[in-house]
């Protein structure tokens, strides 16, 4: 709770902001719950996707309950299972029936996918990562949504 100047006994949230690592604030857009960034950021640049649980920091508030509003890019060569998922779900290996990203690419050939995700993140505004193959994954980060509102 903040302290409120003299005379005054009622605060109110009005929801979290992101600085940009330098104490500036990253300009949003509010509309109730949803903040949206003027220019989404790039969380994750194209790289070799880990087969293993990993987290990866987003540009979101570090705070509980924030959701956070992703895009996603995939270059892949053949069939993939994503998970993208808040880190206290566990280290779950992704599957066909188990997935919120599934790629399949016949015939081998490198090819795109892309889309968008709401992902809930933890308190250090991570989420947890992990795919069946090698395949190629950006994120960008487009804004969050506050459930604290």
């Amino acid at each position: 709770n903040p302290t409120l100047p003299s005379g005054y006994t009622i605060s109110a949230y009005v929801g979290a902001i992101r600085n940009d690592g330098s104490s500036n604030i990253k300009a949003f857009v509010q509309n109730g719950q949803f903040f949206d960034f003027g220019v989404m950021t790039q969380d994750r640049a194209a790289a070799a996707s880990p087969t293993s649980p990993t987290n990866v920091t987003l540009t979101v508030p570090a705070i509980n309950n924030i959701i956070a509003k992703l895009t996603w890019y995939v270059v892949s060569g053949g069939t993939s299972y994503w998970l993208i998922v808040n880190p206290s779900y566990g280290s779950t290996t992704p599957t066909i029936s188990n997935n919120n990203i599934a790629t399949s690419i016949p015939g081998g050939a490198n090819q795109a996918n892309s889309g968008t995700l709401l992902v809930p993140t933890n308190s250090s505004s991570q989420v947890l990562i992990n795919c069946t193959d090698t395949s190629d994954l950006t994120i960008n980060t487009l804004g969050w949504v506050d459930t604290n509102l």
